[in-house]
């Protein structure tokens, strides 16, 4: 996938599914294994998060001290926002003398070459693509790594206001907004909505569920009986209206960071 422009203009046929499939392939093509990739939206709350190539112990050990992240002080404190920059080169190892960082975050989280950034979106939500190699990359690979963030700025913008515009369906009639009965749902019937709101299909419920479509596609009816719902957009509107996502399943931001935002 050469020609990143062809994915701006695809990016509304593109599920978060697909999307964190074509993140990986892509950033790992460019030698970039380890990444993460969040949204946060008005409140300074994390509302998507992919992470890739971290295990749950570091991203453990990062949310412990990441009021200990001296690049991205320095990133936001130094007018970048919306860049994404090698932060080898913004700010050279050799000059940061925070014990915290050095000893705890660089060898843990493995942050020897990292290109990252933070974006505003609309609705005052932000994108942040935090990536690292075990290598500096090749100015070729750099252009690629920036127009690979370039479409995730794109793409970030069309996920807000996709789920804006579900939040929105509560003006209509036709749409019944009440919040919903998920106290009857199964942790599998549960587990399909929370796919299903990420943007997948049947096809791709299924495969990330490892079952059969005709399974997902049970699951799906009785959930749909279950909270009364006549079909899958008043299913994701009430779902949406009610907010059911728990922030538990995201890393918790630290104070230090979000009053840099």
């Amino acid at each position: 996938m050469n020609d990143y422009r062809l994915l701006n203009a695809a990016s509304v046929h593109l599920s978060t599914f697909e999307l964190e499939q074509m993140l990986e392939l892509e950033l790992a093509k460019l030698g970039l294994e380890q990444f993460v990739l969040m949204i946060i939206d008005v409140h300074q709350r994390p509302v998507f998060q992919h992470v890739c190539g971290f295990t749950r112990k570091q991203m453990q050990v990062y949310e412990q001290n990441m009021a200990h992240d001296v690049f991205f002080h320095h990133y936001a404190n130094h007018g970048y926002l919306g860049k994404l920059l090698y932060m080898q080169d913004m700010l050279p190892m050799r000059k940061i003398q925070n014990p915290v960082f050095n000893e705890i975050l660089v060898p843990t989280m493995q942050l020897h070459h990292s290109y990252s950034g933070l974006a505003p979106l609309m609705n005052n939500h932000y994108v942040m693509l935090s990536s690292h190699s075990g290598r500096s990359l090749s100015y070729r690979a750099k252009e690629s790594v920036d127009s690979i963030w370039q479409f995730l700025v794109a793409w970030g913008n069309f996920w807000v206001a996709q789920r804006m515009m579900m939040a929105q369906l509560s003006q209509f009639d036709s749409i019944t907004t009440k919040d919903l009965p998920l106290i009857s749902l199964t942790s599998a019937e549960l587990n399909v909505l929370n796919l299903l709101a990420q943007g997948l299909d049947g096809s791709e419920v299924a495969q990330q569920r490892n079952v059969s479509k005709e399974t997902v596609r049970s699951q799906i009816k009785q959930i749909l009986h279950k909270t009364g719902c006549r079909h899958q957009n008043q299913l994701l509107a009430r779902y949406f209206q009610s907010s059911p996502q728990s922030s538990s399943q995201f890393m918790t931001l630290s104070p230090q960071l979000t009053d840099l935002i």
